[in-house]
């Protein structure tokens, strides 16, 4: 292992990783592979800060109410408050001006912030495989500066991957350590190797869920349909038809991420491609 951390071998690098890695090399760890870098969200500072900035343009619509209702008085001179060209308050005109940029901000920082919030929270195995590689090279980063680990609700991905369609359910409960689903380290990579990092061969893993897809597909639509040929009785072929349905519903529910109306929608189009079965059978 000599050799991967500059000019230095790896017991003297294990011994001031604070010297030879750094931020240099937790930031190249970190982009190695979309599933590690995450951060903060600050929900609650978000929270905090859109309500100061909403407190303040309170305060400014109240003020310019406050100057419109003294110059519509009756005993006000009589000034055109209908016309932006006409204007005579300096003061009523810097106040909408210093509104237009309060505003701005504010309706940026919404957007940005709920652009933000729907991004799918950190999953504990990505979580835990940062945390494997600061145990593997202790002291490399200062420990109050990785305490935004710890706070794993709040997290959120940095890049967010285009496979939203597809839940991640299945993946973590039948996919998650599996030796021959894991990419061996190449490269930068084989700095890490010893650390008990998660390195998940992504191509693979897509295939698998792909080729997934397609056979249980296949399989909803063919098996019912053989097995409507062999069964006499409405009433047997109803049970066949029902089971089926409930089986496509928690298929549907359990590997994507429909929305509930969208599960029921995709189910009801599948109970009638079922019923058109029936009829053709004998």
């Amino acid at each position: 292992m000599s050799g991967l951390v500059g000019a230095v071998d790896r017991e003297t690098a294990y011994e001031k990783a604070w010297k030879y890695l750094g931020y240099r090399e937790y930031s190249r760890f970190l982009g190695s592979h979309a599933n590690f870098l995450h951060v903060r969200l600050f929900r609650t500072l978000n929270a905090r800060v859109l309500l100061a900035m909403q407190d303040y343009i309170i305060e400014l619509e109240v003020e310019l109410d406050k100057l419109d209702l003294e110059v519509a008085q009756p005993s006000a001179p009589d000034k055109h408050n209908g016309s932006f060209r006409q204007e005579t308050s300096t003061k009523r005109m810097e106040l909408v001006w210093e509104l237009q940029k309060r505003l701005k901000a504010y309706n940026e920082y919404i957007s940005t912030y709920s652009q933000l919030s729907k991004r799918r929270a950190v999953y504990h195995r990505d979580t835990t495989s940062v945390k494997n590689w600061l145990r593997g090279w202790p002291n490399a980063i200062h420990d109050e500066e990785t305490g935004y680990l710890d706070h794993t609700s709040d997290l959120i991905y940095v890049t967010e991957r285009d496979d939203s369609y597809v839940s991640r359910r299945p993946q973590r409960l039948f996919l998650t350590g599996r030796t021959w689903l894991a990419r061996r380290p190449s490269g930068d990579d084989m700095r890490y190797i010893d650390s008990g990092t998660i390195l998940l061969d992504e191509e693979k893993t897509a295939k698998l869920y792909t080729w997934a897809m397609l056979v249980l597909g296949l399989a909803m639509v063919m098996v019912p349909l053989w097995a409507l040929a062999f069964v006499d009785g409405k009433v047997h072929k109803l049970i066949i038809i029902t089971c089926f349905i409930f089986a496509f519903l928690v298929f549907t529910a359990f590997v994507t991420t429909a929305r509930p109306f969208e599960a029921l929608g995709a189910t009801a189009a599948y109970a009638a491609l079922l019923v058109v079965f029936l009829q053709v059978t004998p």
